[in-house]
């Protein structure tokens, strides 16, 4: 049994890394981290085109329709680049949230969305209540509040 990778995930490594090592380095994560908002729209931008924000989105709904070891790949090369973006977050359990619901609506107007780095997911395990269509409580650690 051959527990490597697989050309296409090799080929996705190389080209994710090259694109960090050229787009985000350490000046600029230093940058966006000591920034206000702690968010760069641009990486966000660039992130999409590399197919890295719709990689568990099924291509049915604008993404790139790959997998959690996929997904496991472009979290690796994220973090050794110290890239200042909460993937996890905004494009593993956000995503597979929306995707595995039975909510059609919500499917159709926020996947596509991420996948092109045009809508910036935050997944937030405890979450408040909803009271009248508005949210009501507190929520502790939800990555890019701001």
């Amino acid at each position: 049994m051959d527990f490597g990778l697989s050309d296409d995930q090799s080929l996705f490594l190389q080209a994710l890394r090259g694109w960090l090592t050229d787009q985000v380095p350490l000046p600029r994560v230093r940058a966006v981290m000591e920034s206000r908002e702690g968010f760069d729209a641009q990486i966000l931008a660039g992130l999409a085109e590399q197919g890295v924000c719709g990689i568990v989105i099924p291509e049915a709904d604008g993404g790139t329709g790959l997998g959690l070891l996929d997904a496991a790949v472009a979290a690796v090369e994220l973090g050794r680049a110290a890239t200042p973006f909460s993937f996890h977050s905004a494009c593993v359990a956000g995503p597979l949230a929306i995707s595995l619901s039975s909510n059609a609506d919500a499917k159709k107007r926020w996947l596509a969305q991420v996948a092109a780095g045009n809508a910036l997911l935050s997944f937030a395990a405890s979450a408040p209540a909803v009271v009248d269509g508005k949210l009501s409580g507190r929520a502790l650690f939800v990555p890019d509040v701001a």
